[in-house]
């Protein structure tokens, strides 16, 4: 192989031992190159004045220098030169952190042997040009892109925004500011020594109010231009700066890179800029509208706790303070019936009866009304629960109350679920119950509990062939109160579907159905975590 005609490397390494293993390493090579070693900071200095180095090898910190420091020296003023890592240990967090400010590698003292193909890769990557630095701040940019959907806070966006927008330059500060009325906001920053983070200056005096206005980026290698204000940046450690509009058409603030000496960012960069400013928008909206989101359920949320504990109060006094009347009407009707038994006629005694059904049935209804209200407000305790076998137990109930009833059942075998094993239990009661009631009439019924798969997921169903119902009325079946058959034909407070649905609800699932009046009807439902054996 043809060695490496006259690379200069410069080594900074304060160890003299671990600088004479890298010396003779790289003698021993291939390579033809001459080295100079520089153990502080000065001498790295010197070195780098000279302005003929073709590659440097660093530690990443010594007893008066820093690596990162030197990296991003040597990034401003001498941008094309690779520097290459090698330190005693490596961390994958460091790793990235290091190649994200522009380390062409990061490598381990204890690995000498991957030196010479590391430095040869570098200095392959420098002589392919500045296209593929361009290509390799797309790669950086797109990581950015990608992280940002997923920051849940404006601290987290300015964050990486800015963190991002220095990587992309290697400046020395990257300041994002928003437009606030006539006054520009700078609400992030990322640098070694912040300044400007929280300040607020006239839009018309800066530079990055203009840059809002004309919607247009600016590249200043000095800041002695018209566009700066004097009272702003002239007192400052800023010498060049590059300031992007943040969103469009209408911008609402900008991203700027800022430099503590003279330099002029390339055409590349400045549209890496753009492209990073323009997701930074939109990262910035989203989390508005997230905020904005989170602040309406929790309103939401408090107008539901406060209408949940009027719904407990009405409870409480229905079961209190309603049930007390109810007896004494019902109490006292039963004494009159009983002791003036001879003494009413037979209009009196049907008037008397009137009232005693009206109680019987308005208790009813107050006991489905708190059965609706507890099945709402309830803690689910999920669980796998055995449908089939909750269904059987069910009809068995059913059977008992009514023994000589001639009914047809067919129950799937295997139909479980992950839900609330008492909340199952008054769903398919109610399923059952209504269906065991609706065939009533029918000297040969029959009833089925099954499922059917569809998505992914368990449609369960209760089919009968019992008085069915006209679709044209179906929308109202799940209200409160809503029959659709008259009292006198088949019993009942008109709650259980209502009951029905919120249980499915609050499963995450739907209910629905399907009737024929005369032929019988199909209640679907479906649960988040209904699932098929």
């Amino acid at each position: 192989m043809e060695k490496s005609p006259g690379l200069h490397i410069l080594h900074i390494e304060d160890d003299e031992v671990d600088a004479e293993l890298m010396r003779q390493t790289l003698l021993r090579s291939d390579l033809d190159c001459r080295i100079t070693l520089a153990m502080s900071r000065q001498q790295y200095l010197d070195a780098l004045a000279k302005g003929d180095v073709d590659l440097i090898l660093s530690d990443n910190r010594g007893y008066d220098f820093d690596g990162m420091e030197v990296l991003r020296m040597v990034r401003r003023h001498h941008p094309d030169v690779p520097f290459i890592f090698v330190t005693g240990s490596l961390e994958g967090k460091d790793l990235q952190r290091l190649k994200a400010e522009g380390a062409s590698d990061c490598l381990l003292k204890s690995d000498m042997e991957v030196i010479v193909p590391a430095i040869r890769r570098a200095i392959q990557a420098e002589a392919e040009g500045p296209r593929d630095l361009y290509l390799k701040g797309l790669e950086r940019l797109m990581q950015v892109i990608q992280e940002l959907p997923r920051c849940r806070d404006m601290e987290a966006v300015i964050s990486a925004v800015c963190r991002a927008a220095r990587q992309l330059s290697g400046s020395d500060a990257a300041v994002l500011v928003l437009r606030d009325g006539e006054l520009c906001h700078v609400i992030g920053e990322d640098s070694p020594t912040p300044y400007w983070k929280g300040r607020r200056y006239p839009l018309k005096e800066s530079v990055t109010g203009w840059v809002m206005e004309h919607d247009q980026p600016v590249v200043l290698d000095d800041i002695s231009d018209p566009r700066v204000s004097q009272t702003i940046y002239r007192t400052t450690y800023v010498k060049s700066m590059a300031v992007v509009p943040l969103g469009r058409p209408q911008p609402i603030g900008s991203l700027s890179n800022l430099w503590r000496s003279r330099h002029t960012p390339s055409a590349d960069e400045v549209k890496l800029m753009g492209m990073l400013a323009d997701a930074a928008a939109v990262a910035l909206e989203n989390v508005r509208g997230h905020a904005s989101l989170e602040r309406q359920l929790r309103e939401r949320s408090r107008d539901l706790e406060i209408v949940t504990k009027e719904l407990e109060a009405f409870s409480y006094s229905i079961s209190h303070d309603l049930r007390g009347p109810l007896r004494s009407v019902s109490g006292f009707g039963k004494l009159l019936a009983k002791d003036y038994e001879g003494r009413l006629d037979e209009a009196g005694q049907n008037f008397l009866a009137y009232v005693t059904d009206g109680t019987l049935r308005i208790s009813s209804l107050v006991d489905a009304l708190l059965e609706l209200s507890r099945v709402a407000r309830a803690p689910l305790d999920k669980t796998e629960v055995d449908l089939s076998a909750l269904a059987a137990e069910i009809m068995a109930e059913l059977r008992q109350r009514d023994p000589s009833r001639r009914c047809e059942v067919g129950l799937q075998p295997g139909l479980r679920a992950h839900a609330d094993p008492r909340l199952m239990r008054v769903l398919l009661e109610n399923l059952l119950g209504n269906a065991w009631k609706f065939t009533a009439r029918r000297a040969e019924a029959h009833l089925e509990f099954g499922s059917t798969p569809e998505a992914g997921h368990d449609i369960f169903y209760v089919k009968d062939d019992g008085a069915g119902f006209e679709m044209a009325y179906a929308d109202k079946l799940f209200t409160p109160f809503q029959r659709q058959h008259r009292q006198d034909e088949f019993e009942g407070a008109g709650v259980g579907l209502a009951t029905a649905q919120r249980i499915v609800m609050r499963h995450g699932g739907r209910i629905w159905a399907e009737a024929v009046e005369g032929e019988g009807a199909t209640f679907f439902f479906t649960l988040e975590d209904g699932a098929r054996d």
